[in-house]
């Protein structure tokens, strides 16, 4: 197996080659306004275990990346709504996640930095009142109203957007307050985990990173990950769960292969998780087919339900990296 060091000098050494990669790539698809990944490194292995077309964590950029952010964001609007000058953020509901609205108030100030105007617009049928004022995790207050719709425009009680931010993966439905309106929408609610399945993004990924590591020379098993999709389940039927637990076993003696073959004295191991949107919901780290086979009472209720209450039928048995940075 390849040191990172190593490899780190095979990317530096195919960095031209890459980047006109990339811009190939680019005029192919039209890519999303914004996404973060979640990447795992082991010691023989670094690979993104999700990726995030919503993604809510710009309170961890630091202050230098805020500023990048923010004439990206500049740069990103200038070149394709060069009019706008008011945009909405559309927000998830974690009324109690402090974090999450912190997120939201540090992306407000990113924008409101380069000069365009800013509110955060709320879809929900529960609120009782035009606005509500959410804290942050640093004291801070966020603001948001009751987004409403008049003809195929939407708008709050007080601010008509001309561009509507999405920051809500809307995990169980395509809201009908956003269907045919007239103002543009980033990225667009299509994206949303109602609609995206993990097993089919992945796929893609790995052909695109076997592309790139046989054009830089690397092994493409160091980017790539093995993700098998099993639908139509019930965890709470042992015949589903054996249905599970053999794929887990299939999955886990590949890795043995695979881990044997290069030389890596670990035990793999593989993630059972919902097939579209989990936040952390619907998702267990096994060793064994055994060990779903034996799924006691709380592990089959958590991967019974998704975000949102959405019943869990599809999940992806994924290949586990080992984490040492």
């Amino acid at each position: 197996m390849p040191s990172f060091d190593e490899i780190n000098e095979c990317i530096a050494e195919g960095s031209v080659e890459i980047e006109s990669w990339v811009s190939r790539q680019r005029k192919k698809v039209e890519v999303p306004l914004y996404t973060s990944v979640d990447v795992r490194i082991s010691k023989h292995k670094i690979a993104p275990v999700d990726t995030n077309i919503f993604p809510a964590g710009f309170n961890n950029l630091s202050a230098d990346c805020r500023l990048h952010a923010s004439e990206l964001f500049k740069n990103y609007f200038a070149l394709k709504y060069p009019e706008i000058e008011k945009i909405l953020i559309i927000p998830e509901l974690h009324t109690r996640n402090t974090y999450y609205w912190e997120n939201i108030h540090v992306l407000k100030s990113i924008l409101t930095t380069v000069g365009f105007e800013v509110e955060v617009g709320l879809i929900s049928d529960d609120l009782r009142s035009d606005s509500v004022e959410l804290k942050t995790s640093s004291g801070g207050v966020v603001t948001a109203r009751s987004l409403r719709r008049s003809g195929s425009c939407v708008h709050t009680s007080n601010f008509r957007p001309d561009l509507l931010l999405i920051n809500n993966d809307f995990s169980d439905k395509y809201p009908e307050i956003l269907r045919e309106i007239v103002q543009p929408v980033e990225p667009p609610v299509e994206l949303g985990w109602h609609s995206r399945r993990k097993d089919i993004h992945f796929e893609f990924y790995n052909k695109l990173a076997y592309e790139v590591a046989r054009m830089v020379d690397i092994d493409p098993w160091v980017f790539t990950l093995e993700t098998i999709a099993v639908k139509g389940v019930d965890f709470d039927s042992p015949r589903d769960r054996e249905w599970v637990a053999d794929v887990v076993d299939e999955v886990l003696e590949s890795l043995r292969e695979q881990y044997s073959s290069r030389g890596i004295d670990e035990e793999p191991f593989v993630i059972i998780k919902s097939n579209y949107g989990t936040y952390g919901m619907a998702v267990i780290s096994v060793v064994g087919g055994d060990d779903v086979r034996r799924l006691n009472a709380e592990g089959r209720k958590k991967m019974r339900v998704a975000k949102g209450g959405m019943i869990v039928r599809d999940v992806v048995v994924q290949e586990g990296v080992h984490t040492s940075l």
